[in-house]
């Protein structure tokens, strides 16, 4: 399954510089807790939030406006409603951003259901590290 915190029709982003088709597309993390990570930076704090896979650490920038108990909603995508042949001509390319994000270009998606989830749930899987320079030392330790 794919996860999407931010809607499921193209929209306007930065995207990957000197591709332009990422740049009006949709975007689905490929796990859930990456889906409440991009919801959480995208809704309360800032975009310079940071996270580690591996060492399952995240900073968040103006953490002082995160509520833990706001709810997030998101869609659960089957992975199979994303057509690999061209349709009319075009790909629905599935294009990586890294290996945690897909870009998807299709106008639309319909989700298989969407989910609630509390903002706070995030942190019991990553451990939170309030300052910025210690992310980036543990980070790269």
């Amino acid at each position: 399954m794919y996860y999407n915190s931010g809607g499921l029709k193209r929209h306007k982003s930065i995207g990957i510089p000197g591709i332009p088709e990422t740049q009006n597309a949709i975007y689905l993390a490929r796990s859930l807790l990456d889906a409440l990570f991009y919801a959480i930076r995208r809704g309360s704090v800032g975009d310079d939030s940071k996270i580690n896979h591996k060492k399952r650490i995240v900073y968040f920038e103006g953490l002082d406006k995160f509520d833990p108990e706001a709810e997030i909603s998101i869609n659960v995508v089957d992975p199979s409603v994303i057509p690999l042949e061209p349709k009319g001509g075009e790909y629905k390319i599935r294009l990586y951003s890294d290996e945690y994000q897909l870009i998807i270009n299709m106008d639309e998606i319909k989700p298989l259901r969407v989910e609630t989830h509390k903002a706070g749930e995030f942190f019991q899987y990553f451990k939170l590290i309030k300052d910025k320079g210690e992310f980036l030392r543990l980070k790269s330790s």
